[in-house]
């Protein structure tokens, strides 16, 4: 899960090199700070849970400056149940 998120924040950084901030991209960013938040259910490392934090605070903070949305970029708490489920797909 924690490599997804990492792919998807490059992508994002990519994108927004390569075509500007456009609304697409702010799109993109919310749908990434979305999922993002409840990966945090499944990511227990430690290290990948402060990475993860970081990454959707840069997108939550870019956002916010470009169009002045104010986010909650939270992790969601850890769950052991859900990274069973995750695991037994």
């Amino acid at each position: 899960m924690f490599r997804a998120l990492y792919s998807a924040h490059t992508e994002l950084l990519k994108k927004r090199r390569a075509e500007g901030e456009t609304t697409a991209l702010w799109a993109a960013v919310l749908r990434f700070i979305t999922e993002g938040k409840a990966i945090g259910e499944v990511l227990d490392n430690d290290s990948e849970r402060e990475t993860a934090q970081s990454m959707l605070d840069y997108w939550s903070t870019m956002l916010f400056l470009a169009e002045r949305v104010k986010t909650d970029a939270t992790l969601h708490e850890y769950q052991r149940s859900k990274l069973r489920k995750e695991n037994e797909r």
